[in-house]
């Protein structure tokens, strides 16, 4: 993900979405826990508050809520370039 080791070796991260563990190799152990924990947070959340949907259906709507979110960001971000591009 971000950042480089000394050797530029990738490490491999054991992480838990939903109860079940999953293998990430990245270049930085605690970025990958820190996506895994926000990501794992949505779909429990969306499990929590649609218990009768199937797994597939909660990753679909974890994803979107994701999506959603990182959306609304971009754009904050880029009206807030915006703003201070226009102060200089």
């Amino acid at each position: 993900m971000r950042g480089r080791n000394a050797d530029n070796k990738k490490q491999e991260v054991e992480v838990t979405l939903l109860g079940e563990k999953f293998v990430f190799k990245g270049e930085s152990p605690e970025h990958i826990k820190e996506v895994a924990a926000l990501v794992n947070s949505q779909l429990e959340e969306v499990r929590d508050n649609f218990p009768n949907l199937g797994r597939n259906r909660v990753l679909i709507l974890g994803i979107m809520k994701l999506g959603d979110a990182l959306t609304r960001l971009k754009k904050e971000n880029e009206e807030l370039l915006d703003f201070f591009a226009r102060e200089e």
